[in-house]
């Protein structure tokens, strides 16, 4: 019995001993899946940042690395396989793909890598040869075509593949097949009519696709051989495939893209013809006109549309639009206004008047006409509503009619059911009050429908015109206190948020950072900025005359010199506007190169005086040869100069 006590004790001994091994052993050599795939994904991005910093040996060895790890892992095995291909490192390369198929031998992108690896080497024969082996054991499967072709395309075996295609489609009796990739393929080329040829073989199999096609096409150069052959192919597609609507959408779109307006119109109205007459393509085409810049074509096209009898349910539509057209028509010629150079586009230094337009001009006259017809004709509509503001509007910007255009946003604002024209009016009705010289009303009019609309998308454009509001009526370290909030509500994306932090910019440099004197008159500065508001140009340039009498030496003096010279402008005092911007010239201090654009544009568009405008690019070139305008200037002097050779040679 002892002798058997001894011996159980003995084994329970050596077990737990071999426990403990064997535990101490499991507890150095074996680690948790997850914490090798965090080890593996740390190395790559390593690896990764090394072959983007160009320490390509530095980065094969880590790829080494991770793919010895793990050498079955796609991933992996494809950017150090792409490595090795740019260092033509033929003998780790030839190892890495065979030991990747020896577990993927069905992957078809490591079977092209081989045979890529073979025509790299010099072994021409026997990488075509083993492509077409392998072509017949994944049988002729479409996947490893693909994959083939973009392979062969990788190293320029452009006719092996055009004809690698050419078979895959023979195979297959499939005419259309890898249309797609062909199309691209030929564009890349520039062989622009092969292209559209199989984009229209992408359409045909994909109708409702077509603008893929189409998108594709239209960016091809606008050259008459190549629209000469992209049209008659598309009249051989329609011949041959019938007159069906995405033909004639394609052949419209194309016929736009190169200017064929009246041909391009008839394709569009032959497909309303084939799909119902609903005129919603002739009016999005009606639209692409304006937005061309061809007023007198859209107006015709509307009235066109007007005149069919098929197209009577969108009367309304075409009305307003033909309104639109003949606004636009007037308000686009308007004369070059020096006043938009004073941080351009920015909210807090721009208005929205329009400048030099004949109120009693033709096309004007009919805008107002169509308007004021479409609100009696069908009061408390869509149309009407959006009728009520483009009059306010016209009202607003070009009249300046201020007491009539607030009547007419108020009462859109009631007819409307648009949220963004309700938004656009609520706005439209403060900014009134600014054109009327009171900031403080406007003010309240903002907050108070910042309170109402906490939350909703219109908060953020309503908080910044508080913030303008209280700016115009002097309220200048309010203003300073509340910037940072603003930029956080606002966030980077906003489009309003440049306009902010450039304005805020602007009070640091001008207001924050100068004296008492200095603060006197930026608040002087700010009364003409609220005239500009009103658009009482006379009353703001003596304000600023005042500035730069009383104040010469403060900050804001060169912003209230560059003010000045855009209303002397303005009334056509090209001299005068001069001599106001000559000190910003003579220590080139800030707006210098600004205030040497504006002069040359004016004197180049407004005034077509070549000569002037000559000066003034050949100063900017001269004096300021890092600023963002010395590449358009030099371009403009370019112009200057190939148009007086051809009156020479003329």
């Amino acid at each position: 019995m002892r002798s058997y006590q001894l011996s159980s004790n003995h084994a329970l001994g050596f077990v737990f001993i071999l426990l403990l091994i064997t535990s101490s052993v499991f507890a150095q050599k074996w680690v948790p899946v997850k914490q090798i795939n965090k080890e593996l994904n740390s190395k790559l991005r390593l690896a990764q940042r090394l072959e983007r910093q160009g320490q390509i040996e530095k980065a094969i060895e880590v790829y080494k690395y991770i793919v010895d790890k793990k050498p079955d892992n796609y991933s992996y095995y494809n950017r150090y396989a792409n490595l090795l291909f740019k260092s033509n490192d033929f003998d780790k390369l030839n190892h890495v793909i065979n030991r990747f198929l020896e577990y993927h031998p069905d992957n078809e992108n490591a079977v092209v890598d081989l045979g890529e690896l073979y025509y790299v080497r010099g072994d021409t024969s026997l990488a075509f040869n083993y492509w077409s082996e392998s072509l017949e054991r994944f049988h002729h499967s479409v996947s490893f075509y693909r994959v083939l072709f973009n392979g062969m395309i990788a190293h320029q075996l452009y006719d092996k593949a055009e004809n690698l295609i050419n078979h895959a489609r023979e195979y297959h009796h499939k005419n259309d097949l890898f249309s797609l990739e062909m199309a691209g393929y030929y564009m890349i080329r520039g062989e622009y009519i092969s292209s559209a040829r199989e984009y229209l073989l992408y359409a045909r199999t994909n109708p409702k696709n077509y603008k893929i096609a189409s998108r594709q096409i239209l960016r091809f150069p606008s050259e008459e051989n190549i629209f000469i052959g992209i049209d008659s192919l598309i009249n051989n597609e329609i011949n041959e495939s019938g007159s069906k609507p995405y033909l004639h959408r394609l052949r419209g779109d194309i016929l736009f893209k190169f200017k064929r307006y009246d041909d391009a119109a008839s394709e569009v109205f032959y497909v309303e013809a084939l799909s119902g007459n609903k005129g919603k393509e002739i009016l999005d085409f009606a639209k692409d006109l304006l937005q061309e810049g061809e007023y007198e074509k859209s107006e015709k096209l509307y009235t066109e549309i007007l005149q069919r009898s098929e197209f009577q349910k969108i009367a309304p539509k075409a009305l307003l639009g033909l309104a639109n057209a003949a606004e636009k028509s007037v308000i686009n010629r308007q004369s070059i206004s020096p006043l938009t150079y004073f941080f351009p586009g920015n909210l807090f230094f721009n208005t929205d008047f329009v400048q030099s337009v004949d109120v009693s001009e033709q096309h004007l006259q009919k805008a107002f006409s169509i308007y004021d017809s479409l609100i009696i004709t069908l009061p408390r509509s869509t149309y009407s509503a959006e009728a009520l503001y483009r009059l306010a509007e016209l009202r607003f910007r070009v009249t300046r009619d201020f007491d009539g255009a607030l009547k007419l946003y108020r009462k859109a604002y009631e007819v409307s059911r648009d949220r963004n024209l309700r938004n656009n009016c609520k706005i439209r009705i403060g900014e009134v009050a600014l054109a009327k010289g009171d900031p403080i009303a406007a003010s309240k009019i903002f907050t108070g429908e910042v309170r109402k609309r906490e939350g909703t998308d219109i908060e953020k454009s309503l908080k910044v015109r508080a913030l303008l509001s209280e700016y115009l009526s002097g309220e200048i370290d309010s203003v300073i206190a509340s910037q940072n909030d603003i930029l956080g509500l606002l966030g980077v994306k906003n489009p309003l948020f440049n306009d902010v932090f450039e304005f805020m910019n602007f009070l640091d440099e001008n207001y924050t950072k100068t004296n008492q004197e200095g603060k006197e008159a930026f608040k002087d500065f700010v009364k003409g900025e609220l005239l500009v508001r009103q658009n009482k140009l006379s009353e703001a340039g003596e304000i600023y005359k005042f500035v730069l009498l009383n104040y010469p030496d403060v900050p804001v003096a060169s912003a209230t010199r560059f003010r000045l010279s855009q209303i002397q402008l303005q009334f056509g005092k090209m001299e005068e506007a001069e001599k106001t911007i000559e000190p910003i010239l003579d220590i080139g201090e800030l707006f210098a190169d600004e205030v040497s654009f504006m002069m040359a544009e004016i004197a180049h568009y407004r005034d077509n005086n070549i000569d002037k405008a000559s000066h003034w690019y050949e100063l900017i070139l001269e004096r300021y040869p890092y600023s963002l305008y010395t590449d358009l200037a030099r371009k403009r002097l370019r112009e200057f100069q190939k148009n007086a050779n051809l009156k020479k040679e003329s």
